[in-house]
């Protein structure tokens, strides 16, 4: 069923992408716009209405971000890039939560007449949802999203669908720690049970049922791969692997994911979300110690990497090896083919910013030191941190400094709870399949210059680290003083400035406790001559 009167893959292809508000989505999103790979004839983006705005009011919001400049500039000045009104770009109202995806009827007939790529991105971001609303969203979603993609392979005016792609997370085996294969693993409970259970049923036993895993979000995950594969395979099971009208199904499995390496520009990152969030409050000293362990390996790949695997995926859904019977699974992961430690994180961010740090938002020097699970020392230094931030509340110079200090604090909690589990284990995910793509790709023709997120042999981490702390500084607090390890070990009259202004704010500080310290021994002794006084006068009354 495969169209080959194209040179490449996504030429003129129309495809279907959900999750491209989302940090991966927007970067494939803008990665296929590019027409680096071939550009698509259209692309359908699902999209919520969200806080009033309607999933078209979000595209044009979405459209409007800098990653999509290289597009708007290819564009050229004559023609102004309006993706929407030339129907490059269609938007789609839908809703993972609701029955058929809430998508209108006259809209979802066009995407099954004439889709022929799904990318299933979207799910809950909240790791820590409800049990019922997860299961709702990362389970119940992706079956509606298989359904779809189901209708769309069974058309008969032309060939079916070329690529069903399920963006999926490492860590549905979270509850296994160490070696993880590219397959699916046995499930904590019988899916079809969890699947007709209750909503009461659900929050009455949550604990129990994701025990072993870190939240909500991952265990919900690993049920809904199971669930796939069963309806996917469900009409002759394994013998339908071998017939070539199957549903071409890949699942792709990202791991924690960072900054991009070298597409869409190196360093790019819009959002807090995950390991960026770390990388900025420890960088800017606002953690300086976090609960982990330094010698264990840690699983980081770059944004270029994900996208691309997915993208590579989906030309390549009847290459990859899979069981008999089964979908193929793609491990987005570094683990096994470059591995990091934890303590090399904490190096690469403690190097970047205490050679260059923030320009604008540098609370306290960086240095950032892994401390033991059991949460003494954290609790330590966020007790210390919180105490900083209510005595700076108090003074009317420095109130605005406590509060975000205080709000700084609570995130970090917040992030270190989320993140303990993950830092305190290790998992070595075999990518076979990642590590074969790029050579099959160059089999299926497609332009190898432009999948260089696949090429992990030329990854260098201590590089990488400084490049994430780059894009921090200049994606997220838009500082574009920032230095960039691109271009070189140089230090510019920028970082001394900032440096400068760095042992600045720690005089300030000092004098402003000094000042506080003396405010505060001088009332406590004009509270106690008071009270000798009172007691004197007392007496004297006698």
């Amino acid at each position: 069923m495969e169209n080959s009167s194209s040179p490449l893959f996504w030429e003129g292809a129309s495809v279907l992408i959900t999750g491209a508000s989302g940090l991966v989505g927007k970067a494939m999103l803008a990665k296929l716009m590019s027409g680096e790979i071939g550009r698509p004839k259209e692309v359908f983006v699902m999209l919520r209405q969200k806080k009033g705005s309607t999933g078209e009011d979000r595209l044009h919001e979405l459209i409007a971000s800098p990653i999509f400049d290289a597009r708007r500039s290819a564009q050229g000045s004559d023609e102004p890039w309006h993706p929407v009104a030339s129907g490059e770009l269609v938007p789609v109202p839908g809703d993972l939560e609701e029955e058929s995806l809430g998508i209108p009827p006259t809209i979802r007939a066009r995407i099954v007449k004439s889709c022929t790529v799904v990318l299933s991105c979207a799910a809950s971001t909240d790791f820590n949802s409800p049990l019922p609303k997860a299961r709702n969203i990362n389970v119940h979603g992706a079956l509606r999203m298989l359904q779809l993609a189901q209708e769309c392979h069974a058309r008969q005016a032309r060939s079916g669908l070329r690529a069903f792609v399920h963006v999926s997370t490492c860590y549905v085996s979270a509850n296994i720690p160490g070696h993880v294969e590219e397959r699916l693993h046995a499930p904590p409970m019988d899916p079809e049970i969890f699947l007709r259970m209750k909503d009461e049923e659900l929050m009455e036993h949550a604990a129990e049922l994701t025990s072993g895993f870190p939240n909500t979000y991952t265990f919900t995950k690993c049920l809904a791969e199971h669930l796939l594969h069963a309806r996917a395979f469900s009409r002759d099971g394994a013998a339908l692997d071998t017939l070539a009208g199957r549903l071409p199904f890949v699942i792709v499995r990202p791991s924690i994911i960072g900054c991009s390496w070298r597409s869409p520009q190196p360093g790019w990152m819009d959002s807090l979300f995950g390991l960026s969030g770390c990388v900025l409050a420890c960088g800017l000293g606002v953690a300086q110690k976090m609960r982990g362990v330094p010698e264990l390996i840690t699983d980081v790949v770059p944004l270029d990497t994900v996208v691309e695997a997915i993208l590579g995926a989906a030309v390549c859904a009847r290459r990859l090896k899979a069981e008999t019977g089964s979908m193929p699974v793609v491990h987005a992961c570094t683990s096994s083919l470059l591995p990091l430690q934890m303590q090399d994180v904490a190096d690469g961010i403690n190097s970047y910013f205490t050679q260059h740090p923030s320009s604008t938002k540098q609370l306290r020097a960086c240095n950032l030191e892994w401390v033991n699970p059991d949460g003494k020392a954290f609790q330590e230094e966020m007790g210390r941190l919180h105490w900083r931030a209510s005595w700076l509340k108090r003074c009317y110079c420095t109130r605005r400094l406590g509060a975000q200090l205080a709000k700084a604090g609570s995130q970090v909690t917040k992030m270190d709870s989320a993140f303990v589990y993950f830092w305190t284990n290790e998992w070595i995910f075999k990518s076979d399949n990642l590590a074969e793509m790029p050579s099959l790709l160059q089999e299926c023709g497609e332009p190898m210059q432009h999948y260089g997120g696949l090429q992990l042999s030329q990854l260098n981490w201590p590089y990488y680290l400084e490049l994430f702390c780059y894009g921090m500084r200049v994606f997220v607090l838009k500082e574009e003083d920032a230095f960039c390890p691109i271009d070189g070990p140089k230090k510019n009259s920028i970082t001394s400035r900032a440096t400068a202004s760095l042992r600045w704010n720690k005089v300030v500080t000092a004098v402003l406790f000094t000042l506080l310290a003396i405010f505060l021994l001088w009332r406590t002794f004009a509270l106690k001559d008071q009270d000798m006084n009172y007691h004197y006068h007392n007496r004297s009354e006698f």
